[in-house]
């Protein structure tokens, strides 16, 4: 087992540090034989000491051309397109989600939704109409409800909160149909009772897809929730403890188990924490399991969608080469 302190989860990623939005930015770069080489980057936009910075943990090699559709800012190659967007200063959260989320299924036309994020302001807080969290899941299931997307079809998310009043996504739309994933142990999200919500969330527990040759697989933000209850609320050790679990039944039930915990060079961890002075218990849940295997760990601070839930963590796994998807 790799020897690794707590000093070396923060550097893995950035410094801990408050989310402000995700975005998608262009990097050129040269190849061993000094031939330019553009990528397009998924990631996270946040200030740090007055400075804004941009880490990226999915990197796509393309030769992308960009350009502006409506509020989005679209990177298009070859058999795909990412695209991001940012609402400032938003009053209705439900409109404004449903409004996004239809120009972007509208834009994305045949295409599949392979893995989305989405950046929710203040997403805990309640207002008049409910909290905020609830209120864009129903601008979000309003909007796939008149696309009329098969619910059996949703693509891996994220969803956590800032402090700002600013909403933002970053999406993947793949022209070859993704495999879509659900996790025996875990509630389909878009079957949550109504206690959770009126309307339910709309995404699945992780896709597979094949883009230049090279199998991503996107595993959702996953948390301590079990069939569609949270365990352990508010302790951080066990819902970490919990979460792992939901992700080893996962790949289990994807016939992938070895990737995470045997082969994960290829492959990135982001860590979303509620509590940003809580680290160093995440780190002693987390590092024998992941960093001993040199995978790359971000561990940012923002909010969960439900007031319970101290962590949530999602997965990105590349197997360069490789073009078979295992079957759900």
């Amino acid at each position: 087992m790799t020897d690794v302190s707590c000093d070396d989860l923060l550097c893995t990623g950035r410094q801990l540090s408050s989310l402000n939005s995700y975005c998608i930015f262009e990097q050129n770069e040269n190849d061993k034989q000094g031939n330019a080489v553009r990528y397009v980057n998924i990631g996270i936009e946040f200030s740090e000491d007055g400075i804004v910075n941009k880490t990226s943990f999915l990197k796509i090699h393309t030769l992308s051309k960009t350009c502006s559709t409506g509020v989005f800012t679209i990177h298009e190659g070859h058999g795909f397109i990412c695209g991001s967007c940012r609402i400032d200063n938003v009053n209705d959260l439900e409109n404004d989600t449903f409004h996004i989320y239809s120009e972007m299924l509208k834009m994305i036309g045949g295409r599949h939704l392979a893995r989305i994020w989405n950046c929710i302001p203040q997403i805990n807080s309640i207002c008049s109409k409910g909290e905020n969290y609830h209120l864009f899941n129903t601008g979000r299931m309003r909007a796939f409800a008149n696309s009329s997307t098969n619910v059996l079809q949703l693509p891996a998310a994220t969803a956590v909160g800032t402090n700002g009043s600013s909403l933002s996504l970053a999406f993947l739309v793949v022209d070859t149909l993704p495999t879509y994933h659900e996790n025996p142990r875990q509630t389909p999200a878009y079957r949550y009772p109504p206690s959770y919500g009126i309307n339910p969330p709309f995404f699945s527990r992780a896709t597979t897809t094949v883009l230049g040759g090279e199998k991503y697989i996107f595993i959702s933000g996953t948390s301590s929730v079990v069939s569609s209850e949270t365990l352990h609320p508010n302790d951080l050790k066990l819902q970490v403890k919990e979460t792992l679990k939901n992700f080893s039944t996962l790949f289990q039930t994807m016939g992938t188990e070895d990737l995470f915990f045997n082969k994960q060079q290829n492959s990135t961890c982001v860590v979303y924490l509620r509590c940003p002075n809580s680290y160093q218990t995440l780190f002693n849940e987390i590092v024998g399991t992941y960093l001993s295997h040199s995978g790359k760990l971000f561990c940012l601070s923002a909010d969960i969608c439900r007031s319970d839930l101290q962590v949530e963590i999602e997965i990105t796994y590349v197997d360069k080469g490789k073009e078979n998807i295992a079957e759900s």
